[in-house]
């Protein structure tokens, strides 16, 4: 996955050069809403969504009026949240997380432009991308409901590794992203997409043991050198 998305980066720089293809690049912001596809012994687990950011820069590379390919380099924030409930006799204890990773991701998404050059334009784009785990952190609160036992805290760093007994997070993650934006003529665009994480990020993963990335963005960006299409 890693050399084909550094293949087509490299391909689309050739033909951009060789087409003259229009090229305008610029910063990219937003909202991620991320969670996990998780498994532990065969058994589903459930999770719920966390808040992110992503932040990073963009390009257009236009090839024709309608067809351009976008490439980016991003810092985004993934992860989850997880609530349960276990018992020992008539005491319950709840234990809730809320898991962040950091990753440095290189998405490359082919967008077709709907209508001509010149106004607004919606689009569409799907396409690989490529994620590198820096690293992250769990927060847990751990709470006796319905006794006067005090809740406690714990808020540490996750190690990031291939070790299945000492890290708990793969650096590699890859997928696929696809979604739809509005570009203006002066080059200010929002979108939003969905990304499904290919990757099993589980150093000791396997079919029954499994965590994969998931993530709705919402993005606003501003491409310099350029206008709605070519």
């Amino acid at each position: 996955m890693k050399k084909f998305v550094f293949s087509i980066v490299a391909a689309a720089t050739m033909l951009a050069t060789q087409a003259q293809a229009q090229i305008s690049v610029g910063p990219m912001l937003g909202l991620n809403l991320a969670n996990i596809s998780a498994k532990s012994g065969g058994e589903s687990i459930s999770t719920t969504m966390k808040a992110g950011f992503h932040i990073g820069g963009v390009a257009n590379i236009a090839f024709t009026d309608h067809f351009s390919l976008m490439p980016g380099v991003l810092f985004s924030i993934k992860g989850f949240k997880s609530s349960q409930e276990s018992g020992f006799g008539s005491t319950k204890v709840k234990t809730e997380a809320n898991v962040s990773l950091n990753y440095l991701e290189i998405p490359v998404n082919v967008a077709y432009f709907f209508g001509q050059p010149g106004g607004g334009r919606l689009f569409i784009h799907a396409g690989p991308y490529i994620g590198l785990c820096l690293g992250g952190k769990i927060k847990a609160d751990v709470s006796y409901p319905g006794t006067s036992f005090p809740s406690s805290s714990s808020d540490e760093s996750i190690k990031v590794g291939n070790d299945a007994l000492e890290d708990a997070v793969r650096p590699l993650d890859f997928g696929i992203n696809a979604g739809v934006g509005y570009q203006l003529p002066m080059g200010l665009f929002v979108k939003a997409q969905y990304g499904l994480g290919l990757a099993n990020t589980l150093p000791e993963g396997d079919g029954d043991n499994a965590m994969k990335n998931r993530v709705i963005g919402i993005s606003v960006g501003f491409l310099f050198g350029g206008k709605s299409g070519r």
